[in-house]
């Protein structure tokens, strides 16, 4: 099958509606992901152990994440209070009197811009530009669904049901077949939420499923940032005001090892690059004595002093879902960047030590990149081709697309070369579901 041609069957009823007529497109769910939407928290009585920070927000959500004050200095210690996760009994628990959630579910809003001044820009940005440049329009065939990023696929809040509502009700709106877009982390979500539904489900909503850049296998990245840290300017593009390289160093890297979803990033424990894997020998880590492999995460968070840390990555790394991977089961569409240098070690020149508030966390002396796993700059190519090797024959046998498409250069950030491919295969939906093959009010 050809790359623009996807061939579906997707329902529409033989009348048209109005809907579908305004609409033109193929309804679009957009998927965010780590880091990629706006978060918004409410303080009820919180219970903090620092007495400077606030406790109340007076029945008001505000923006967490982010807004000005995420990166102020002097605010530091409160917004990691109210973010961290820890592992209990291996259950996950938050500081009590703090609730987070996702702002603005079912908009495009909270994926455009992170906080309500519009000073800082997400991913999505770009792609719902793009999309409503070629017809999709808000709130009509384009929708967003946003999730608290803290967590990955083992969730506890009523994120997969939320959005299978969003599904059904798209569907009813428009009497046309859903499409689910979604980047980095999303995918993994994605997939997990398809795994839920039934077959027959699957067949009446799902058009078909676009990942972009998916972090199927995970990264060498990811512990990076669990060691060094982020800047601004490599998180962002610009320094932070008021926030030395040091201390945005420390404060990020605190976030992000108190975070589930960051573990499910590290890199999935294996035989090897052939199996979409790291194996025993590949060193991810190095320093003067010591050599971290994908099986030595729990003992580079002790060397770390990442106490919380290491109870997490446990935990998210024994999760069922880091090895079993089944296909979607429905058309799928993989998007992914070739050729650019993707860190595959990073070496330290002094041994590791717990890092104390504030101060710079480790720097490493070299970087290391291995030319045949070239992928964007994060995800190395026998990551986003896990699914390559994994699901060919089960889609088969459900007479399902699957479709992968690299793009020389293109890394894992700035996507948008892959744009027109998937306005393509939408509007080949669109002009498939026409065709008409099963009534949308059809009960399952």
């Amino acid at each position: 099958m050809g790359w623009g041609a996807a061939v579906l069957a997707v329902g529409l009823t033989g009348v048209a509606h109005a809907a579908a007529n305004v609409a033109e497109k193929t309804p679009l769910i957009l998927i965010p992901g780590f880091t990629g939407c706006s978060l918004e928290v409410e303080l009820k009585n919180k219970r903090s152990s620092l007495p400077t920070c606030p406790t109340t927000t007076n029945g008001t959500w505000d923006i967490i994440w982010m807004d000005d004050q995420t990166l102020n200095p002097n605010n530091a210690l409160c917004f990691i209070e109210d973010m961290e996760v820890e592992v209990h009994n291996n259950q996950y628990v938050t500081t009590p009197g703090v609730s987070i959630r996702a702002r603005g579910f079912g908009s495009v809003e909270g994926l455009i811009y992170l906080d309500l001044k519009k000073k800082f820009p997400s991913f999505y940005g770009k792609v719902v530009k793009f999309f409503e440049d070629h017809g999709y329009t808000r709130d009509v065939n384009l929708f967003g669904a946003p999730y608290d990023w803290r967590y990955s696929v083992d969730r506890k809040d009523t994120y997969f049901k939320d959005l299978q509502k969003l599904v059904e009700d798209t569907y009813r709106k428009t009497n046309l077949k859903v499409a689910l877009f979604s980047h980095s982390l999303g995918p993994s979500i994605t997939l997990k939420f398809l795994s839920m539904q039934t077959t027959a489900w699957k067949e009446k909503y799902i058009a078909a499923f676009l990942a972009v850049t998916p972090v199927w296998a995970g990264n060498v990245v990811s512990v990076w940032y669990a060691v060094s840290g982020i800047s601004c300017k490599q998180a962002w593009g610009s320094n932070c005001a008021g926030a030395p390289e040091g201390t945005t160093r420390w404060f990020l890297r605190e976030v992000m090892t108190n975070l589930p979803s960051s573990y499910w990033t590290f890199p999935l424990r294996g035989d090897g690059k052939n199996t979409s894997s790291w194996n025993r020998d590949e060193v991810l880590i190095q320093t003067p004595s010591k050599k971290y492999t994908a099986y030595d995460m729990m003992e580079l968070m002790d060397d770390l002093g990442l106490d919380r840390g290491k109870e997490m990555c446990k935990k998210v790394q024994d999760l069922p879902e880091k090895t079993s991977f089944p296909a979607p089961g429905v058309d799928t569409y993989v998007f992914y960047g070739t050729g650019t240098p993707t860190p595959s070690k990073f070496t330290y020149s002094k041994e590791f030590e717990p890092v104390l508030p504030g101060q710079t966390p480790p720097t490493a002396t070299k970087t290391e990149h291995e030319a045949d796993d070239a992928g964007d700059g994060v995800c190395p190519l026998r990551t986003v081709l896990r699914s390559q090797l994994a699901w060919p024959e089960e889609q088969a046998k459900l007479n399902k697309a699957l479709e992968h498409k690299g793009y020389k250069g293109m890394h894992h950030t700035d996507t948008t070369r892959m744009l027109p491919d998937a306005i393509k295969i939408l509007d080949t939906l669109l002009a498939t579901s026409r065709a008409g093959h099963t009534a949308p009010n059809e009960q399952l």
